[in-house]
């Protein structure tokens, strides 16, 4: 007898095999979770009705999991990415740039995303400098609401800016980082290039004196 090869299988570990019911169970419950997590950005707004009746039976559980915190898919298109330069003039005649976000001093990753979503945010006020001539007065409403609020939004930015480095004045300038074409990148392009940046917006904001 071979008693290496016999102490050798004896040594082999053993494997206990799930009963079919529980192996069902656990494949139900994978089935179940990453079902929920593809149909909670899909049934964000705008989703079609049949998506939004396809998420109902998940919404406690997606609550429950905190799964359903509003992030869409980014593939198969992402679109560009926002930011805000400033430059600060202090009392001495200073002058300071910076920009927000800014991975290089915003850290942990979690500061930055926060800065992120500030000049995210400030995106969806924008509006176009004006509207036709012919613009139905519900839109032309709706265009000057969201314009005060933009004007506040930045105001704010520049204040805290202010306060926080004690600059009298700060000019804000709100840029969008487009995404290269296939052209551009076939052609090289990198993502930090200077034309791929787009400055939607400048203003120039004094301390309050009150």
């Amino acid at each position: 007898m071979d008693i290496s090869a016999k102490h050798s299988s004896s040594a082999e570990p053993s494997y206990h095999r799930l009963a079919t019911f529980w192996r069902v169970l656990l494949t139900a419950a994978l089935l179940f979770h990453l079902t929920a997590v593809v149909v909670a950005p899909m049934a964000l707004p705008p989703s079609s009705e049949f998506v939004q009746e396809i998420r109902q039976p998940f919404s406690d559980y997606l609550n429950l999991a905190y799964l359903d915190h509003g992030y869409r898919f980014f593939a198969p298109s992402p679109g560009p990415s926002h930011l805000v330069r400033y430059e600060l003039e202090l009392p001495d005649g200073e002058t300071r740039k910076g920009v927000f976000p800014d991975l290089a001093h915003q850290w942990p990753r979690q500061i930055y995303h926060r800065h992120f979503m500030l000049s995210s945010k400030l995106f969806d006020y924008m509006t176009p400098p004006q509207l036709p001539a012919d613009a139905p007065a519900e839109m032309r409403q709706r265009w000057q609401s969201v314009r005060e609020v933009f004007k506040v939004v930045t105001r704010s930015y520049a204040q805290h800016l202010m306060y926080v480095t004690g600059a009298d004045k700060v000019k804000l300038e709100f840029v969008q980082h487009n995404l290269p074409s296939p052209q551009d990148v076939l052609a090289g392009i990198k993502l930090s290039d200077p034309k791929l940046y787009q400055v939607l917006w400048t203003g120039t904001f004094e301390r309050d004196q009150s």
